[in-house]
């Protein structure tokens, strides 16, 4: 199977569970970009769990749905044991829905109070393998080469820093040198930064920190699914959201989906998908 069409099956799956609640917003002015920055970090400090990805971006998706097909009883190929006690976690753990999709079907689906298969759910980070699903798909159409080219061969910005140590596939394995993420209460902290400015991507680039060699550590965080989606740019010549929407997102039937935005950059993550509606 060849990797543009493992990347888009693997993405289906993932779909399943990542769907995220938009907040309706008026028309942001982004003329004032300190003014922007200063309202979503008053935001963002206010609750940092809840934070609403708004304005939200909308993507073209095709013009009908097709839900995925669901098996019966007796064509499943887990347990109902195995099923039933999943299912048991996952309410104990307060979750919001339970769904366990395989080969191509959906074997059991359970949601809790207020939710249906139609509902938006909040993804937050289980966005993030979108990013890698656009990789493999960008790899498939020729346009990128390898996962070991240097970011910097896609982001002209990281050309003799630091940072062009990072290649495409440190970002996806979370081994980009970059720092943890964490918080601070310090609004000029590059956390905030990275995370609100309307100028994340020059942010990341210019001032995230990066205190480990590339490649030697583990570390956890949001900029570098911020920097694969500047790699898709670059290696595509599209922006990110219409490069999601013609070569993943369509292919796969989604019909409406958003990406939160900041300025003129969709961002990669704070992801919404809605198959239905």
């Amino acid at each position: 199977m060849n990797v543009g069409r493992s990347a888009l099956l693997i993405l289906q799956s993932a779909l399943v569970a990542c769907l995220m609640t938009t907040v309706a917003s008026a028309q942001t002015d982004w003329s004032d970009a300190q003014k922007v920055y200063e309202d979503r970090l008053a935001t963002f400090f206010k609750d940092p769990g809840n934070f609403p990805y708004a304005p939200m971006e909308p993507l073209a998706g095709v013009d009908r749905w097709t839900p995925l097909p669901l098996v019966t009883p007796a064509q499943r190929s887990i347990s109902e044991k195995a099923l039933v006690e999943s299912r048991s976690y996952a309410e104990a753990m307060n979750s919001t829905a339970f769904i366990v999709w395989r080969n191509g079907r959906i074997e059991s689906e359970w949601y809790g109070k207020g939710v249906d298969a139609r509902t938006p759910l909040v993804s937050r980070s289980l966005s993030k393998p979108l990013t890698a699903i656009a990789i493999g798909r960008a790899m498939a159409i020729g346009k990128i080469r390898s996962l070991d080219q240097s970011i910097a061969e896609f982001i002209p910005s990281a050309r003799g820093t630091a940072k062009a140590k990072i290649t495409v596939r440190y970002l996806l394995d979370m081994r980009s040198g970059m720092l943890d993420q964490g918080f601070s209460a310090d609004p000029a902290h590059p956390y905030n930064l990275a995370l609100l400015d309307t100028e994340f991507g020059k942010k990341i680039i210019d001032s995230y920190p990066m205190p480990y060699e590339p490649g030697t550590r583990y570390s956890y965080a949001n900029a570098p699914s911020d920097l694969v989606a500047m790699v898709i740019e670059g290696a595509t010549g599209m922006r990110y959201g219409d490069f999601l929407s013609s070569e993943v997102l369509k292919p796969l039937g989604a019909r409406r989906t958003y990406l939160g935005r900041q300025a003129e950059r969709p961002r990669p993550f704070g992801l919404l998908h809605v198959f239905a509606g």
